[in-house]
């Protein structure tokens, strides 16, 4: 009877996980569970992130992400993540986000850092990437950045979901190594002054060659930061860098720049709308009505009969696909330009030879074309897939 009732004690202590059979956990382990740690995840909520979009969780996810040993899981579960300076995730963790980073200040910083210079952050995934700023930024400072990537390579899920009102949305940045081999999945960019950025800093070796970009909404409303140029994806370079980005394949993007007016005549307008003339100039609606086929051409105020109108800026670029450097061998397949104006591209240096630009849908009144202004591009053509579409009359 005794040996039952001690084998009985046995086996239930091994039944709470202190028995007989039990493997006891080191105190470093329980601390780290406590904490939202374990061997392969990283919840950044049980690591003391609020995400109720009121809260600063800035040094909270940032220990978070410090605490993200190689290929470990940082978690962000849904909410919103209210930060006043930049997260910095290591090269070495995968990220996978539910909620999203909500960016509630107005200093000239990247809201998220992937990675660093000189790190490469190889064979990594990113799921749900969702960085907003709270309010739309001036596009006065390249560093207004939503997200910096580091030296991905050999990436083959990188997922950005949603990136908005920063001067540059996600850029991928080749700083100490190179950049190649990516598979990215693009979302939805807002309002930001450039979408997507390729860039290459000062040094040798940091190219941004070989790369894949599926999808990719890049929109502007129309009255964001009047008479400030806005371009969906761009190449460039700092001084001293790698200057030729080539093979990298753009499937089926989506451009909505608003170089045009964002609404067509006879519709209905409220008071501070606006619209593009004939010449190319920006007016804004003093009052409410109907307006014409055009607004009023000249200079100061004037009247269509309904609404007096004023001039408020030149006209601004808005262009698709930038090439500060001498870009090479680049393709854009099945695109959507819609109200960009009549340049789809445009090259700034000599050299951005043979790059192909297929255009599945232009609703614009104009054939669009590749402003070389690098002189000497060699065999960059648009292809356009069915003639341009006009605007509704």
């Amino acid at each position: 009877m005794q040996r039952r009732m001690a084998l009985r004690g046995l086996l239930a202590g091994a039944a709470g996980g202190a028995g007989l059979f039990a493997s006891p956990r080191p105190a470093a382990a329980q601390a780290a569970a406590a904490q939202g740690v374990s061997d392969d995840i990283v919840d950044v909520k049980r690591a003391g992130a609020r995400g109720d979009g009121r809260a600063d969780d800035t040094a909270a996810l940032n220990a978070a992400f410090a605490s993200a040993r190689e290929g470990r899981t940082v978690v962000l579960p849904a909410g919103r993540y209210r930060i006043t300076g930049t997260v910095k995730a290591p090269a070495g963790c995968h990220i996978e986000m539910r909620g999203h980073l909500y960016f509630d200040g107005d200093a000239a910083l990247p809201a998220l850092e992937i990675g660093a210079p000189r790190e490469v952050c190889a064979r990594r995934r990113y799921s749900g990437i969702d960085v907003r700023r709270a309010r739309q930024s001036d596009w006065s400072s390249d560093e207004m950045v939503g997200v910096r990537h580091y030296n991905p390579h050999g990436c083959i899920s990188v997922a950005i979901d949603f990136v908005g009102n920063f001067a540059i949305g996600y850029q991928m940045l080749a700083a100490g190594s190179g950049i190649g081999l990516n598979t990215v999945h693009l979302g939805r960019f807002q309002n930001n002054m450039v979408g997507l950025d390729l860039r290459s800093a000062a040094g040798p070796g940091n190219y941004v060659n070989q790369n894949s970009f599926i999808g990719g909404w890049f929109t502007v409303a129309f009255a964001a930061n009047l008479a400030r140029p806005r371009y969906g994806v761009r190449f460039s370079a700092e001084p001293g860098g790698y200057r030729a980005h080539n093979n990298n394949v753009f499937l089926n993007p989506c451009f909505e720049l608003s170089g045009e007016a964002p609404w067509r005549p006879g519709v209905a307008v409220t008071q501070g709308a606006h619209m593009r003339d004939g010449a190319g100039a920006i007016w804004r609606a003093q009052g409410a009505g109907r307006t014409g086929a055009r607004a009023p051409a000249g200079a100061g105020r004037a009247s269509d009969g309904t609404i007096e109108w004023e001039r408020v800026a030149p006209a601004r670029d808005s262009v698709p696909m930038l090439a500060e450097v001498a870009a090479n061998h680049n393709r854009v397949i099945a695109a959507r330009s819609e109200g960009n104006g009549a340049i789809f591209a445009r090259h700034m240096e000599a050299g951005s030879n043979a790059n192909l630009y297929e255009i599945a849908f232009a609703w614009n009144d104009r054939e669009l074309r590749i402003d070389d202004r690098g002189g000497r591009s060699v065999g960059s053509r648009i292809v356009p897939q069915f003639p341009a579409q006009p605007p509704p009359r």
